[in-house]
Formats: C-alpha cells, sequence, structure tokens
C-alpha cells in the first residue's frame, strides 16, 4: 500500500497537473497533424512539441541536438524534411535570424525578432508598422500592386553584451 504524508501532497498534484498536460499537449500534437493531412509520425510529434513548448525558433541542426537523445538516428535530413513539410501546411514558419541556416518557430502570434550579433540572444517584440510601409512602398513601387506577407528581424547587442 502506497502512503503519503501530507506535506507530499502538493508535489503529487503537481505531478499530475504535468502529466495530464503532457497528455493534452501530445493528444492536441497528433490532431494538428491529423488536420493538416501529416501522419502523426514520433518525429513529426516531437519536433513539432519541441517548437511549441520552447516558444522560441530553432534550427533543423538545434532540433537534431535536442531530440538526438529521445530519438535514435535521428539526423538532420529528417528533421528538414519534417520542417519543410510543416512550413507547407503553415505548421511552422521559416525565419533568417543571421545564422548559417533559417530558424523555425510554431506562428503563435505575430511578432518579429531582435537578436544579438554577439551572443545571439533573441527577443520578440510586437510592435509592427507594416502598413503604414506597405501603403508608402506600394505607392513608390513601379512593379508591385501588392504586398501579401513580410519577415522584419533587426539586429543589433543586447544590453548584456554592450556592457562588456
Amino acid at each position: 500500500m502506497l502512503t503519503v504524508a501530507l506535506n507530499d501532497a502538493p508535489d503529487l498534484i503537481a505531478l499530475q497537473l504535468h502529466l495530464m498536460y503532457h497528455h493534452f499537449m501530445i493528444d492536441s500534437i497528433k490532431t494538428q497533424l491529423r488536420d493538416s493531412g501529416l501522419k502523426a509520425t514520433p518525429v513529426r510529434q516531437a519536433v513539432l512539441a519541441l517548437l511549441s513548448r520552447s516558444g522560441k525558433p530553432f534550427t533543423a541542426k538545434e532540433i537534431v541536438a535536442k531530440l538526438s537523445i529521445k530519438i535514435k538516428g535521428l539526423d538532420t535530413v529528417t528533421v528538414y524534411r519534417t520542417l519543410h513539410s510543416f512550413e507547407k501546411e503553415g505548421i511552422v514558419r521559416s525565419i533568417s535570424l543571421g545564422k548559417d541556416a533559417l530558424s523555425y518557430e510554431v506562428p503563435s502570434h505575430h511578432h518579429h525578432h531582435i537578436v544579438c550579433t554577439d551572443c545571439s540572444h533573441i527577443e520578440d517584440f510586437e510592435a509592427c508598422a507594416f502598413d503604414s510601409l506597405k501603403d508608402s512602398v506600394l505607392k513608390h513601387s513601379k512593379s508591385f500592386t501588392d504586398i501579401t506577407k513580410h519577415s522584419f528581424e533587426l539586429f543589433g547587442l543586447c544590453k548584456a553584451c554592450s556592457k562588456r
């Protein structure tokens, strides 16, 4: 028989909540993949779970480094193919953050990034003057009548690096 001290009850409740959230997250990911017409393979589930949980962008190599402990034999080509199929279905978006490779993130809300050119720290920002910029650009464009999407990343030094 399992006996639990009263002091351990909060820890058990926290564990139960964590497990319930984990199962909910897995079910949600499987549903999202199936709704997009993709099979819910272990690799796809793991990649999408990592990107969804982290809330920050990763390159394919960074994804392999984080997931190869859990998924033996995971390679960069498989992750690139997974990310490509996710991007095609609108599950993730690719962004150029000044690295050698594209980074990928789940587009949870409209935002942009500031990237430290020294330490690679990334910070999201939500301010966007796209509408006014779009009008100005189209007014002066000789070839374009519409702009359908945009990407806007800023690069500079974070406060910690600027103090060094």
